[in-house]
């Protein structure tokens, strides 16, 4: 393995948990249909988190079957649930592993899937901007960018001056984390998260090179040592 440099993460549940995004985005629909039902905001969140459960993609068209409102379309409350602003928060884990890894000097980036509007207020909600070197949204640069495509992770390391053979990438999601290995040098490392696509598959059966149970182990798997280059000043 090349030593390396660069640590890239995924956001969605590697980062932060995404049920709490989910929740977060159900509770502002909630918030917004409750003044014209005689119902309670709450029990409309709860109502959208079991249709959700149920039914992944109908949740919105099933609460308003439910409460029998016809003046307002499920397509209206997506806009709302993706440009809420976001209640989240980072794993407990997470923190330490980025202090850990700026005391070495090593970079940091995210590269993250979604719609951007909605990925972009998570970042902005979690002040990622502050404490990374540098954020790819795929979505910014259309859906052919969404991983396993390789760009985004070339496009970080020539910003960086480094090459992918340098970069880690850590992640959750089988279906579409570690696969970018068969087509770039770098090292993929999953993080074991109780996550919404954590039970998928592996796309093509690509396995990451790196197991672990906590992001604080980063520093120790991928044999970290201190840099004198790499993070922006």
């Amino acid at each position: 393995m090349s030593p390396i440099n660069f640590v890239v993460f995924d956001l969605d549940d590697t980062l932060t948990p995404e049920k709490t995004y989910v929740r977060s985005g159900f509770a502002a629909v909630a918030d917004y249909l409750a003044p014209v039902v005689a119902t309670s905001a709450r029990d409309i969140a709860d109502a959208l988190m079991s249709f959700q459960a149920e039914t992944p993609g109908r949740a919105f068209d099933r609460v308003l079957e439910l409460l029998r409102v016809d003046h307002v379309t499920s397509k209206e409350l997506v806009t709302l649930y993706r440009e809420h602003t976001p209640q989240i928060d980072f794993y407990g884990d997470v923190m330490p592993t980025l202090s850990a890894l700026r005391e070495i000097g090593v970079r940091i980036g995210i590269v993250t899937d979604g719609y951007a509007v909605a990925q972009r207020s998570k970042l902005n909600a979690l002040g990622a901007s502050e404490l990374v070197d540098e954020i790819i949204i795929t979505d910014e640069y259309g859906p052919d960018f969404w991983k396993p495509d390789p760009r985004s992770f070339e496009m970080l390391a020539r910003n960086a001056g480094s090459d992918v053979a340098h970069m880690a990438y850590v992640g959750d999601n089988p279906a579409k984390d570690f696969a970018v290995a068969s087509t770039l040098p770098l090292t993929t490392v999953r993080v074991m998260r109780d996550g919404v696509h954590s039970h998928r598959a592996y796309l093509n059966d690509l396995r990451e090179h790196i197991r672990i149970s906590a992001l604080t182990d980063i520093p120790h798997v991928l044999s970290l040592r201190p840099h004198s280059e790499g993070r922006k000043a």
